[in-house]
């Protein structure tokens, strides 16, 4: 393969990422490298990784970061990659062409140890773990490539996927911050972009795009909480690097991630100390790592604060310069993290505890019974009766059998009408009272004087019926609706013709 200032042979593959393959080569002088091989078939991707290449060329004197070689971009034509020649290029007048394809080359230098999570692995596999001057020495190289790239003027980079994957140890056993493909440049403090990314005030259509390039350039386990909810406007800073390295110095120490892929678990912030090793590691480190894990983005720490303490627990001087003045941290007030028995203890006790409060609470209803009052059951408006008769009167003189007199038949008739009232007045309907207009005018005139003066109140008497006329009140019939007018001569004649016609038919039936 030819690049700009060097030629190599590919000996082996080293790894293959999502976008990319890393390659094992050798140039003629002997050297080793790594070439880490791109294709892109878009203007934005192409500018990502040409952002990636100046970043690790820009740093490439720094102790902790990934060394720059060589590069080489060109673009390739339809026909030249369909004949396999790749690297014949076309004019450069075609450049602005989206329908073009790049191939990207960026050789760094070959880090003959490998990568840290391997060389973590190697260990875990027999029995060996890191102790506690091993991961802050680990760390503190990590802070001090991430203070480079913090601090760097007038446009800070924020490097949005540092994990263990990404850092590397060098032939001199330092270790080396790799894979700025996910690298962004931050604007300058002094404009009015800056702002909008301090308090997220982006449009909708750039937070769109920043969930698909957080979904494509990032990993989910490492990702602030801030980075997984982005409407709900956290402020967009350097502190998202923070939390990632809060996260790769728990999985130093514990060998595995504090939330694990869980979103929810991440945007709470919980996390909880292994039993087996809970008294592995200081007070202090397990303070550091609660201190960088801080969902408050306002609380959680810069660069600096974080240098300060790794160097500070390793007994030297921190090396990193305070450039933004932070204030000296202070673990003193950083809640110490539970173990997992204890939080297991703390869910049990907080669970116990609801529950008793929900029985208290159902034994107080029980006892004062429900404190919403039960609702009456509406009633009909009461109209006024066209009735002459009072309903009330009558029952009151028919409940009292020592004043039982011989009554008419209508006067029995407002008697079952109150019989059937049971829990609602139906007397108080209009429909139900019974007029006087409704009475036949066939009736006697006796008659009615006789029911008028019934309608009227009288004192109640002592005088005691006599049997016959009990037994008559007993066996009188109740009837709800006026009698029937009286027989008249018409009447006998077709009840007569009737009752001789049922008599032939009977007699010839038996015939």
């Amino acid at each position: 393969l030819t690049l700009n200032h060097q030629q190599v042979i590919v000996e082996d593959i080293l790894g293959q990422g999502g976008f990319a393959f890393v390659f094992l080569v050798r140039s003629f002088n002997q050297q080793r490298y790594a070439l880490k091989r791109m294709y892109v078939n878009n203007q934005r991707d192409l500018h990502v990784f040409q952002r990636e290449i100046a970043i690790v060329k820009e740093f490439s004197s720094h102790p902790n970061i990934v060394k720059y070689v060589d590069s080489y971009v060109h673009r390739l034509s339809p026909t030249n990659i369909q004949t396999r020649n790749y690297y014949t290029t076309r004019s450069t007048s075609d450049d602005n062409d989206d329908d073009a394809i790049y191939e990207i080359l960026l050789l760094t230098e070959y880090c003959s140890n490998g990568a840290l999570i391997n060389r973590l692995n190697e260990q875990r596999n027999i029995g060996i773990t890191l102790n506690e001057h091993q991961i802050l020495r680990i760390f503190a190289d990590i802070c001090r490539s991430v203070s480079a790239c913090h601090f760097r003027r007038p446009q800070p980079i924020l490097h949005r996927d540092i994990k263990l994957e990404n850092v590397l140890i060098d032939s001199r056993q330092n270790y080396v911050l790799c894979d700025f493909g996910s690298a962004i440049m931050l604007p300058p403090s002094t404009t009015n972009e800056h702002q909008q990314y301090q308090i997220n005030q982006l449009t909708t259509t750039v937070i769109q795009q920043l969930e698909e390039e957080i979904q494509r350039y990032t990993t989910l386990c490492y990702r602030a909480p801030e980075m997984i909810d982005l409407y709900s406007r956290k402020p967009l800073t350097l502190k998202i690097d923070i939390w990632a390295m809060g996260c790769l110095l728990y999985k130093l120490m514990y060998n595995t991630m504090p939330f694990g892929d869980s979103v929810l678990a991440i945007q709470n912030g919980t996390f909880v100390i292994p039993d087996d090793m809970a008294q592995s590691y200081s007070r202090e480190l397990n303070l550091l790592v609660r201190y960088l894990l801080e969902i408050d983005i306002g609380k959680r720490p810069d660069i600096w604060q974080v240098a300060y303490i790794t160097y500070k627990l390793l007994g030297t001087e921190c090396p990193i310069p305070n450039r933004c003045q932070s204030k000296i941290p202070n673990l003193s007030a950083v809640t110490m993290p539970l173990t997992d028995s204890e939080s297991r203890q703390q869910r049990a006790a907080a669970l116990s505890k609801t529950k008793l409060t929900s029985q208290n609470t159902t034994d107080e209803s029980s006892t004062l019974g429900t404190a919403v009052n039960p609702r009456e059951r509406p009633r009909g408006m009461i109209a006024p009766s066209t009735s002459l008769i009072n309903f009330d009167q009558v029952s009151q003189r028919s409940s009292n059998i020592a004043a039982m007199l011989p009554t008419p038949a209508s006067a029995t008739r407002s008697e079952s009408a109150s019989k059937l009232m049971f829990d609602d007045d139906f007397s108080q309907i209009p429909s139900h009272a019974i007029s006087l207009n409704n009475i036949p005018t066939a009736i006697s005139s006796a008659k009615n004087d006789l029911l008028v003066s019934r309608a009227r109140p009288s004192p109640p008497t002592t005088a005691s019926p006599t049997p016959g006329h009990v037994l008559q009140q007993q066996q009188q019939p109740q009837q709800f609706f006026p009698p029937p007018p009286p027989h008249s001569s018409n009447t006998h004649r077709r009840s007569a013709s009737q009752t001789t016609s049922s008599m032939q038919n009977q007699s010839s039936f038996h015939n």
